[in-house]
């Protein structure tokens, strides 16, 4: 993988699961790392579901190989001011 399409700085995060005093799940997740990644958007798409308008977008991030990552991650970036999840 050439280094040159590595130009946007992402963020992985992992999932931990504790319960609260009621018993309940609750989600946090926290920064495992901070890489360089190549993010390409392939497709965009919006439409009516159930009387509510749903977005979709599908994204390609590629970055270098690191052991451990698995499904249940995520990546976040930010975009100018946007932050992507």
């Amino acid at each position: 993988m050439r280094a040159g399409i590595l130009r946007h700085r992402v963020t992985l995060q992992t999932v931990t699961e504790t319960r609260d005093a009621d018993g309940g799940i609750v989600e946090s997740w926290a920064d495992t790392a901070t890489l360089w990644a190549a993010i390409e958007p392939l497709r965009g798409r919006e439409y009516f579901s159930a009387k509510a308008l749903q977005a979709e977008v599908t994204t390609r991030i590629r970055l270098r190989y690191r052991a451990g990552v698995v499904p249940k991650q995520r990546v976040t970036w930010v975009d100018g001011s946007t932050t992507h999840t």
